[in-house]
C-alpha cells in the first residue's frame, strides 16, 4: 500500500476508485464508517477541546476510531492535516529549549522523580523522547537544565559514532537483518537505543539502520564484485538446506560446471535422489518478484521497476546438456529458488517453472514425486556419469 500510494500520490481508495472500483464497494473499510466530514469535524472538536493536536491515543480514548482515517484519508497525519491542525511530529520542532524544558519538568513533578526516557515516552501527550534528547544533546543534558542531577549511570562510558557504527554492523550481520528496539534493550554489546539514537542524530531506529545498510553496502562493493558476492550468498544458503537431506537417499553438488562436446555450463546445486534427478538455479534477487499475464517478469524494489530476466532458457540449457551427460535415460528436474529474505513471489502459477523461496526447498525435493524411482545402483551410476561429464568446484556433498 505505501509503494502504491507513493507511486501514485493518491491515498489507496483513490488508487481504487482510479481503477474503477464504484465508491460504495470499497469493502475493506470495517465497522461503521462516516464520510470525510464527520471525522474532520471530531478532530477539530477534540483539539479545541484539548488545546493541541490530539494523538492517536488521545483520539481513541475520547471515542474516535482512529483505525478508520488512514483508510479514508491515506494517514492519520493526512487527516490531520486536512482537519487544518498541525501534525504531532512537525509540533515538536516547533517547541523551544525552554518549552520542552517546561514539559519535561511537569512530566517529572507528576511521576515523582526526574523522568526517563521511557517516562517520556509514555506519559508525553506530544512527542516522544527523541524530540527532548535531539533538542538538548542527551538526557542528562536535559536533567541539568530543569534543574536535576545528572544520571551516573554510563557515564564513564564514551562513545563514537564509529565504534556504535562498527557495533551495529556486528550484530546485524550476526542476525542478518535488522534488530528491533527490544533487541538492542536487551543486547549487553551495544549501547542503550535511546543512545545510539543520539550519537546518529535521528528520530527513529529506521533511520539508523538505513545509514548502517548503507555503510554495509559500500563496504561490500570494495570487497568484491557486488553480483558475485550476493550470488555466492545466496547459494550457501540453498547449499546450507541442502546438507539436512539423508545422505543414505541423496547425493548433492555445489557449483559444478558440466561438459558436453565443446559446451560448458555451470549448475549452481544438483542433487540426485531416490525420487528424482534437480538441478537448482539460484536468485539472491530481493524485493517484488512477479510475473504478469503476459508472461513478463519483473522485479521492484523501494520505487523502482526492473524487467527481470526469465530464467526459462538458463533452466532448458542445464536440462538439455544433463540430459545428454545421461544418455538420454533419466529425467531432470529444474528449479529456480529465491534465497533472499527480503524477496516476495506473486504469479509464479503463470510459468511452467518449478519456483520457490529457500525456505521450501527442502519439502519440495523430499515430497516430489512424478512415478519414476532410482534404485541406490541407478543413484551411484548418474553420480559417476555426472563427475566424468564435470568439474566438480566444490565437491560431492555426502
Amino acid at each position: 500500500m505505501p509503494y502504491l500510494q507513493k507511486r501514485f500520490g493518491l491515498t489507496f481508495n483513490e488508487i481504487l476508485i482510479v481503477a474503477g472500483v464504484p465508491q460504495d464497494k470499497l469493502n475493506f473499510l470495517r465497522g461503521e464508517v462516516r464520510d470525510r466530514e464527520y471525522y474532520l469535524r471530531q478532530l477539530t472538536e477534540m483539539a479545541e477541546k484539548l488545546g493541541h493536536t490530539p494523538t492517536v491515543n488521545e483520539f481513541k480514548q475520547h471515542g474516535g476510531s482512529p483505525h478508520h482515517l488512514p483508510l479514508i484519508f491515506g494517514s492519520y497525519n493526512q487527516a490531520v492535516l486536512e482537519a487544518g491542525l498541525v501534525p504531532n511530529q512537525q509540533r515538536a520542532k516547533t517547541y523551544s529549549k525552554k518549552q520542552l524544558c517546561r514539559i519535561y519538568k511537569d512530566i517529572s513533578k507528576q511521576i515523582g522523580r526526574p523522568a526517563t526516557a521511557r517516562d517520556l515516552d509514555t506519559h508525553s501527550d506530544h512527542f516522544n523522547s527523541s524530540a527532548f534528547i535531539n533538542a538538548f544533546g542527551g538526557l542528562n543534558q536535559l536533567r541539568a537544565e530543569a534543574g536535576f542531577e545528572q544520571s551516573k549511570r554510563g557515564r564513564d562510558r564514551r562513545y563514537t559514532k564509529e565504534q556504535i557504527t562498527q557495533m551495529l554492523i556486528s550484530e546485524y550481520k550476526k542476525k542478518r537483518d535488522r534488530l528491533t528496539t527490544r533487541e538492542i534493550q536487551q543486547n549487553k554489546n551495544l549501547p542503550t537505543f535511546m543512545t545510539i539514537l543520539h550519537y546518529f542524530n535521528v528520530h527513529s531506529l529506521t533511520e539508523v539502520w538505513a545509514e548502517i545498510e548503507g555503510v554495509i553496502a559500500k563496504n561490500h562493493l570494495r570487497e568484491e564484485p557486488p553480483i558475485k558476492a550476493l550470488g555466492d550468498l545466496g547459494e550457501r544458503r540453498v547449499a546450507h538446506q541442502l546438507e539436512y537431506l539423508d545422505t543414505s537417499m541423496y547425493q548433492v553438488f555445489n557449483n559444478i560446471t558440466i561438459r558436453h562436446g565443446q559446451l560448458e555450463q555451470q549448475i549452481d546445486h544438483l542433487v540426485v535422489g531416490v525420487n528424482g534427478i534437480f538441478h537448482i538455479e539460484t536468485k539472491n534477487h530481493y524485493g517484488d518478484i512477479s510475473i504478469d499475464r503476459h508472461g513478463n517478469w519483473t522485479q521492484v524494489n523501494k520505487s523502482s521497476i526492473h524487467p527481470f530476466t526469465n530464467p526459462q532458457g538458463q533452466i532448458d540449457r542445464h536440462g538439455n546438456m544433463l540430459t545428454q551427460i545421461l544418455n538420454n535415460q533419466y529425467e531432470v528436474t529444474g528449479l529456480v529458488v529465491f534465497s533472499n529474505r527480503k524477496c516476495r513471489l506473486s504469479g509464479m502459477d503463470r510459468t511452467s517453472l518449478y519456483v520457490m523461496k529457500v525456505e521450501n526447498l527442502l519439502s519440495f525435493i523430499q515430497t516430489y514425486n512424478d512415478g519414476h524411482r532410482l534404485s541406490p545402483d541407478e543413484i551411484s551410476r548418474v553420480c559417476r556419469l555426472i563427475e566424468q561429464g564435470s568439474v566438480v568446484t566444490e565437491g560431492v556433498l555426502v
